[in-house]
């Protein structure tokens, strides 16, 4: 269920349906790079529930090369391998690309609040609470903190043609998906959307921020120490998503260095925390809930961040 701008409480359907309004299509990425998903009313209906929610990793859209480059539409299987859309077996139809999957679900939460995209992102952490009605403005309860990567604000804080609010990070998801941004990683991006969606899902409100810690440094400082970091070290995860556990490995030329292992909720809570060596694999997870996680790998100043996405068995 949710909540429109008027109050109205809808079924799901009816919620991204309204969305729309009198559009007939969106489009995710950018059509000049011919990188770019087009979500069409008429696919609410019949399609919206096979194509989410979104699984495997998050990644740009594959470019349209194939006259008239309309690029990738569920209508057309033949675009689905662009997405990617997976083509057969049980999950037929469903996003195989978390970051569009999340930039449409981001994309919805927008369209469907007055206030979402203006909400500022010019500090770390926000705090919602929820309301005592849906379209009250009362929060009851007590609030909840939700800490979005520090990378994602100094980007949006950078100087650069993105606003430092919800609609500058929509902007940013989708100029990443049509291959327009390569300055951040997309995985922070996937942990920024999941702190939004979910701080402000079913009708909560912001009721205060937190102060950035660090000083703030343009997009190029950004892109250079970022990629410093990934040269030392990488991780991977095998399965991800996983219904039971995850293997990780973390990767690094220094290898007599231990590395501090430590995974996080989207409210940035610690999960758990371990210590390894470099090019080892440790096992975890298997206790957990199902949802999104982030686990950080760190070997001295070198800090390297990985979305783990735990689903539920059938």
């Amino acid at each position: 269920m949710g909540c429109f701008n008027d109050s109205a409480v809808l079924t799901s359907t009816q919620f991204m349906l309204r969305a729309f309004g009198a559009d007939q299509s969106v489009v995710f990425g950018n059509v000049a790079n011919r990188r770019f998903f087009t979500l069409f009313k008429k696919d609410i209906k019949n399609n919206i529930f096979k194509m989410l929610p979104g699984a495997g990793p998050g990644n740009k859209i594959g470019v349209d090369n194939i006259l008239p480059y309309d690029g990738a539409y569920y209508a057309d299987v033949s675009t689905w391998s662009l997405v990617p859309i997976q083509p057969t077996g049980s999950a037929k139809g469903r996003i195989r690309n978390l970051l569009l999957s999340n930039t449409i679900t981001l994309w919805f939460n927008l369209r469907t609040s007055t206030s979402l995209g203006a909400v500022s992102l010019g500090q770390d952490t926000l705090t919602t609470s929820e309301q005592t009605s849906c379209g009250s403005g009362v929060p009851i309860g007590s609030p909840t903190k939700f800490a979005i990567p520090h990378s994602i604000i100094l980007v949006l804080n950078g100087g650069t043609t993105y606003t430092n609010n919800v609609n500058g990070l929509l902007q940013l998801a989708n100029d990443v998906l049509g291959g327009v941004n390569t300055t951040v990683f997309i995985s922070e991006l996937l942990q920024a959307m999941d702190v939004i969606n979910q701080a402000f899902a079913e009708c909560r409100i912001l009721v205060g921020t937190l102060k950035t810690s660090t000083t703030l440094k343009n997009a190029e400082q950004i892109k250079q120490s970022e990629q410093s970091d990934q040269n030392l070290i990488s991780m991977k995860a095998n399965p991800n998503p996983s219904v039971l556990n995850f293997t990780i490995t973390v990767l690094s030329p220094e290898q007599n260095s231990s590395i501090g292992v430590k995974v996080l909720d989207l409210q940035g809570r610690t999960i758990e925390e371990r210590t390894t060596l470099a090019n080892s694999k440790i096992i975890l997870g298997e206790s957990y809930k199902s949802g999104v996680y982030i686990i950080q790998a760190r070997q001295g100043n070198h800090i390297q961040h990985l979305k783990l996405v735990k689903i539920p068995g059938r």
